[in-house]
Order: C-alpha cells, then sequence, then structure tokens
C-alpha cells in the first residue's frame, strides 16, 4: 500500500510540474505574441513616418517655390506700381 502512495505522489508531482510547464509555455507564447504585435507596430509606424518625411521634403521643396514666384509676382507688382508712378508724373 505504500508502494502506491508512492507512486500517487510521483503521479501528482509530474501532474503539478507539467502544469507549470505548460503555464511557462502559455507564458512565453504570449510574450511572443506581444513582442512579434510591437515588432510588427514598430515596423508600421516606421513605414508611416518614412512616408511622412517624404511628405515634408515636398512640402518644403513646394514652400520654397511658392516662395520664389511670391517674389517674381512682388518685384512685377513692384515695377508695374512704379510705371504707374511714373505715369501719373508725366500726366
Amino acid at each position: 500500500m505504500e508502494e502506491g502512495n508512492k507512486i500517487k505522489k510521483q503521479y501528482k508531482e509530474k501532474e503539478d510540474q507539467s502544469q507549470r510547464l505548460q503555464d511557462e509555455v502559455t507564458s512565453l507564447r504570449n510574450e511572443v505574441n506581444e513582442n512579434f504585435t510591437t515588432t510588427k507596430e514598430l515596423i508600421e509606424r516606421t513605414s508611416y513616418c518614412e512616408g511622412l518625411e517624404v511628405v515634408v521634403v515636398s512640402l518644403k521643396e513646394d514652400f520654397k517655390n511658392s516662395n520664389k514666384q511670391n517674389e517674381k509676382l512682388l518685384q512685377a507688382f513692384e515695377e508695374q506700381e512704379n510705371k504707374v508712378l511714373e505715369l501719373r508724373k508725366q500726366m
């Protein structure tokens, strides 16, 4: 009878050990899934940021071109204004 109790006790210990290992495996799987999700999110954010960088560079170029065009328009306006003033003086 004592041998039977030893076997039952060993079986229970092995069952408990198996359950602990299974819990640890589940925990590790969850951690891997979280890390994968985090990595995936970081890749997506990096891609998004790279896209934004392209937009920013494009907008800067548009801004420079717009400033150049505005300077040309201002210069043309000032030239026209000077011509008008000269014509008024001639009258």
